[in-house]
């Protein structure tokens, strides 16, 4: 799922081995991910970027883009994520949604811990996706939402 890859993307790396040996990657689509290295991979790129994005690997034809929420010991233990019909979620707009989903993240962390987590966004020019983005920045550019490592909470 979008959040599992969210939250796990954040684990110390013995707990996702441990996690990965007792659960398995069991397939629930064509799209899941089943093989170790893929997923390292993909959580590489979700600390990277700051979200994840579940595309039809869970249920087939359902797209969920996640952020995670970080406690005041820096775990990622909640988020925030949309979830819809691929029709109604296109590809196109996922930008959009990975925008929304970190700026609810960025909201709802801050009271509970004040870390911020490093958000990666795309959009293309007079979208509603870059509009979020200006949103995002302003937002972070605040003295208390000072900016992170990539990928990392701050601390």
């Amino acid at each position: 799922s979008g959040i599992g890859k969210a939250l796990l993307a954040y684990h110390p790396p013995e707990a996702v081995e441990r996690i990965v040996r007792e659960q398995g990657l069991a397939a629930f689509t064509e799209r899941t991910i089943t093989d170790r290295a893929a997923l390292e991979a993909e959580l590489a790129a979700i600390r990277e970027r700051g979200w994840a994005v579940d595309d039809g690997e869970r249920t087939e034809g359902m797209r969920c883009i996640a952020a995670p929420i970080f406690n005041e010991f820096r775990e990622a233990t909640a988020g925030v994520s949309i979830s819809g019909p691929t029709v109604r979620m296109a590809r196109a707009g996922v930008g959009m949604y990975s925008s929304t989903a970190a700026i609810s993240a960025r909201i709802e962390a801050s009271p509970i811990s004040g870390i911020v987590p490093f958000i990666a966004c795309s959009a293309e020019p007079g979208t509603d996706s870059q509009d979020s983005l200006r949103l995002l920045a302003s937002w972070a550019a605040t003295s208390e939402n000072a900016p992170v490592t990539p990928g990392r909470p701050a601390g």
